[in-house]
């Protein structure tokens, strides 16, 4: 019964990801950059055509169906780190064809296999230690993507808080989950392949536990081929982080960030704020980094260190606590004509909306501007 089950959800999460997949390829624009992402559910939709095949007892009726070119080991996690990629910059294929070549090499290999070797030889080949070493170098690829995707999200979520005041949909929070349920799965087979193949420990007295896990993965899988799909409709091309990455250049300043001292960062900090309270520029929500250093005359890189250093903390925490303060005396004025609502507060502080304000609120006052507004 438990057999039965893992077919299905195998069969399921292939029609899954190649429909959810091509989907967001379809819906794919410049403003949604769904296209790679696309790729990616439909390359790992595939992945389990050979496996549904083995599981449902076809091969082994036609083992000339072994080999066929689709299991996109070696495509698919790269697909994925491409994807996030392509977020922040507008990417070329010069630009990612390294991150393409082991997965064409795969396709190629897979192919002239399946079309030139016999049944026979195919079951002799799926049966070796080549095949095996294939999938555990398939594993131990797929782990180095999915840690450099890991390592890439830290570094977009450092530099966004570095550079804008506004961090909504920038972010990529929702892929995070997604690649730490992928990476535990993925070293999981590579434990296992390890103690059977490597070790040639004998796992039968498992048998039924491991159908037991592999059926929640075949339920995770599923679960995340629609998270990936409904999370990548919904993300938008978040772009440079900073003009900087497209040679900013900011009016009276000079780039030379090296040599600086903690009397200048003094001298500095002061005057950023006298004008940040005579501006109020931290109301504006789309308020950049960047904005910053050309209101002030310093290069935006050399700002970031000096709010860093002098205010201990990264440039959207910065702006953010004035908003919060701004949002507070907005809502201490009881005398204005019909009221006021929350959507009103956020837009005349700065915040961009409702769920921005909420979230420094409660970061900045424990509390929530609802309740703040109460009392």
């Amino acid at each position: 019964m438990l057999y039965k089950i893992l077919s299905l959800l195998g069969l399921m999460s292939l029609i899954h990801g190649v429909l959810l997949g091509t989907i967001l390829m379809y819906l794919s624009s410049n403003k949604k950059p769904s296209l790679v992402l696309g790729a990616f559910l439909l390359a790992l939709g595939l992945s389990f055509l050979s496996p549904m095949l083995l599981d449902y007892g076809l091969l082994e009726d036609t083992p000339s169906w072994m080999f066929l070119p689709f299991r996109f080991y070696f495509l698919a996690f790269p697909l994925l780190f491409i994807y996030v990629k392509s977020l922040r910059s507008k990417l070329t294929f010069s630009s990612i064809k390294v991150h393409l070549y082991p997965g064409i090499l795969e396709f190629i290999l897979f192919s002239i296999a399946f079309f030139i070797f016999d049944g026979e030889t195919k079951l002799e080949l799926f049966k070796s230690d080549y095949f095996t070493g294939y999938i555990l170098a398939a594993n131990i690829y797929s782990l180095l993507y999915l840690l450099k995707i890991l390592l890439l999200i830290k570094e977009n979520r450092e530099q966004v808080n570095a550079y804008h005041s506004d961090v909504e949909n920038k972010l990529l929070a929702w892929l995070k989950p997604i690649i730490l349920v992928f990476l535990a799965m993925t070293f999981s087979d590579l434990i296992l392949m390890i103690v059977q193949q490597g070790l040639k420990v004998d796992l039968n007295f498992m048998y039924e536990n491991l159908l037991i896990t592999y059926a929640v993965r075949g339920v995770l899988f599923l679960a995340l081929t629609y998270w990936l799909a409904f999370f990548g409709m919904k993300q938008f091309y978040i772009g440079p982080l900073v003009r900087g990455e497209e040679k900013v250049e900011v009016v009276g300043q000079d780039v030379e960030i090296e040599t600086e001292t903690s009397e200048e960062f003094g001298n500095i900090y002061e005057q950023l704020l006298g004008l940040i309270s005579q501006s109020k520029c931290y109301t504006d929500e789309d308020l950049t980094i960047v904005n910053l250093a050309d209101l002030s005359h310093v290069h935006y890189r050399k700002l970031s260190k000096v709010i860093n250093s002098e205010a201990g903390c990264n440039f959207n925490t910065f702006i953010n606590k004035y908003r919060v303060e701004e949002a507070k005396r907005i809502m201490r004025e009881n005398n204005r004509p019909g009221g006021l609502t929350l959507d009103v507060v956020g837009q005349e502080a700065g915040f961009k909306s409702r769920s921005s304000l909420y979230a420094a609120f409660k970061k900045f006052e424990m509390n929530t501007p609802a309740s703040f507004m109460k009392n």
